[in-house]
């Protein structure tokens, strides 16, 4: 497990699980990772919430009521989407990833969280400056008060794709490195444009692929899933 410093100094739980709390994707049974990674943190199965995630842009908005009967995980029960948003404490926002971006965001005044699946082609489609323009506007976020996790995934390193999909990604102004895509930059660069100061757009720096510490399906072609979640503490 892996957590992160940089948000829960401000009353938030910031973690990603790692290949040794198991597969915590969608599909696998809770037993088989999910359920000791979201006891370790003090979360109930029943307060995660995952959407379907599709690798589009759509940010899903998770008010304070949920409908009673909504108030435990359900696969699916959010619909398709690739970014949570909510201002209910107690509440774990997560997605899972495998080499795709995961974003954590928190606004510190109101309090507002987010969590962003940013592969590829979410990155392409601005999923987290989706993400970030939900909390402003649905919460009355600022965004030079917010702060950022850029989470573990395929790092600049070793996240390299075929000529013609790193001139396309060169093309509509993300970085790129000869055949080597940066998501970590290029979402880093969607905050700061949008408004958040660099200093709070933090960047882990754990590539899945070569670090051997991440469940990756470009080294493993496996089908287990990495969980990143926030959740505002109660009473914060």
């Amino acid at each position: 497990m892996l957590h992160f410093p940089e948000l829960e100094q401000f009353g938030v739980i910031a973690a990603m699980s790692d290949k040794t709390d198991g597969d915590c994707s969608r599909e696998a049974p809770a037993e088989a990772g999910r359920s000791s990674f979201l006891a370790q943190l003090g979360i109930g199965e029943d307060k995660l919430i995952l959407p379907k995630q599709i690798h589009g842009n759509c940010v899903h908005v998770a008010w304070p009521s949920w409908p009673k009967e909504e108030q435990r995980w359900t696969p699916g029960s959010v619909g398709e989407a690739d970014a949570l948003a909510a201002a209910a404490p107690g509440w774990a926002l997560g997605v899972t990833v495998a080499d795709c971006v995961p974003v954590l965001l928190v606004s510190l005044e109101p309090r507002a969280i987010a969590v962003v699946h940013a592969g590829r082609e979410g990155t392409r489609q601005h999923i987290t400056s989706n993400a970030l323009a939900t909390l402003v506007e649905r919460f009355g976020a600022v965004p030079a008060g917010i702060n950022a996790v850029i989470g573990p995934s395929a790092g600049p390193c070793c996240y390299e794709v075929s000529v013609a999909l790193a001139d396309s990604f060169a093309a509509g102004g993300f970085p790129v490195r000869g055949r080597f895509l940066d998501l970590w930059a290029a979402n880093q660069l969607e905050l700061v444009r949008a408004g958040v100061p660099a200093e709070q757009v933090h960047v882990s720096g754990h590539c899945t692929i070569c670090s051997g510490r991440f469940h990756s399906f470009r080294t493993d072609k496996t089908g287990a899933r990495n969980l990143a979640l926030i959740s505002l503490r109660v009473g914060s």
